[in-house]
């Protein structure tokens, strides 16, 4: 919470940004480096020349800062937050050099605040004096933090509660003709407690007996303390993604796995260069037919006579993910009056072309490195493109399908 808060108030209280820089009267010096680019001449083109990889480092580097301002946190826990840190640097910054300089300069103004309220702090405790309760931090102060962490809560789990409680009599339903009664039951209680929650945290109003005898809605106006709301906090980490990730699987299956590659795309992308190989390897092992697919570079004379096989790296380059992608984003032709059939069988051959595109853009993506996935702008959100073609395609495939079995009768 106070990490939240401080980057909040820095975010706030942040100077405006440098004039544009003047044109340097002296060419720039070059650096060697596999990571960074210097040598860019445009002042707007200096994001081009940083590398992914570079700027997973620097978000490596920043977690484990945040996570220190928290008792208790790890870097792990504080990835996201590092992420978003990094971003808005990143997207504000007039060059590199400003770049670095903020990035040092928020970090060391997040510690100047956090060690500040840790003075005030203990100064107020030292103020306060004797023992016990008043050794305690006062109202005010106690009750501001309550109600950072109210407002935490409700920002990081207030959609997903809703959600659940939205939807779970569906789920219930499906999952006792799925699993049985017994599984069913447990979905139903997991249901109550998302109510509890949100009526805890306000999202929904409590529900009351009115004068006349009949149910009324009113909002819930117990104040929650600090440690119920500690309590709850746990509670919520730990429940509510598994709950709402079960109803989502039952209820919508296509947003379910959206969502499900919406996080591999953001972890492939901060994962270790190893991941890559491994996906890679794998494809191809259990696969093997890519490799007759794709053309393979020409064996030199030394791979020759020591009979070693060309390498598979031109099965998943960046050119074929270009094309594929290419091919996933084919029009279709539009049915004409004369040649309505005609149309309907070359547009039903360009949707399934589109199918195979996608499948093998996925299979490609996750094969690249890092470097290589953030190479080209048009590879970002490449895994949830893929699988909107794919839907859109087997919607359309179904319909004429459906028409044609019409037709037929």
């Amino acid at each position: 919470i106070i990490i939240l808060y401080l980057i909040s108030c820095i975010t706030m209280s942040a100077p405006p940004p440098p004039p544009p820089p003047q044109p340097p009267s002296h060419p720039p010096s070059t650096t060697t480096s596999t990571n960074i680019n210097t040598t860019t001449n445009a002042p707007d083109d200096w994001r081009k020349s940083i590398t992914q990889t570079y700027r997973t480092s620097e978000v490596r580097s920043i977690a484990p800062i945040l996570a220190s301002l928290e008792p208790g946190a790890t870097s792990d826990s504080k990835k996201m937050l590092a992420m978003k840190f990094e971003e808005t640097i990143f997207q504000s910054a007039k060059s590199f050099d400003d770049y670095k300089k903020t990035i040092q300069k928020r970090l060391t103004k997040l510690k100047k605040h956090y060690a500040k309220m840790q003075q005030q702090q203990q100064h107020q405790h030292q103020q306060q004096g004797g023992g016990g309760a008043g050794n305690a931090p006062s109202d005010d102060l106690l009750r501001e933090r309550e109600i950072l962490l109210e407002r935490e809560l409700k920002e990081t789990y207030g959609s997903q509660i809703l959600y659940i409680i939205e939807h779970a009599d569906l789920a219930v339903e499906l999952t006792r003709e799925k699993s049985g009664d017994g599984r069913a039951a447990n979905l139903k209680q997991h249901a109550v407690n998302a109510k509890n929650w949100a009526e805890r945290l306000g999202l929904l109003p409590s529900t009351t007996e009115g004068e006349d005898g009949h149910a009324a809605a009113t909002a819930m106006t117990r104040r929650m303390d600090m440690p119920l709301l500690t309590k709850l906090k746990g509670q919520l980490e730990s429940r509510v993604e598994v709950i709402r990730s079960h109803i989502v699987k039952m209820v919508d299956p296509d947003l379910f796995l959206e969502e499900t590659l919406r996080k591999l795309d953001e972890e492939l992308l901060l994962s270790h260069p190893s991941v890559s190989r491994m996906l890679r390897s794998s494809l191809l092992r259990y696969d093997p037919d890519l490799c007759r697919r794709q053309p393979r570079p020409q064996p030199s004379p030394q791979q020759q006579s020591q009979r070693q096989s060309p390498p598979p790296s031109s099965v998943f380059t960046v050119d074929q993910m270009k094309k594929q992608l290419e091919r996933t984003n084919a029009p279709v032709p539009i049915p004409r009056r004369n040649h309505r059939d005609d149309d309907r069988i070359r547009a039903a051959v360009v949707r399934i072309d589109k199918v195979r595109a996608a499948v093998q853009a996925l299979a490609t993506y996750m094969a690249l490195g890092v470097e290589e996935k953030t190479a080209d702008s048009s590879f970002r959100g490449c895994m949830n493109h893929c699988h909107k073609v794919v839907m859109e395609c087997c919607d359309a495939l179904e319909e004429e399908y459906e028409e044609l079995v019409r037709e037929a009768e």
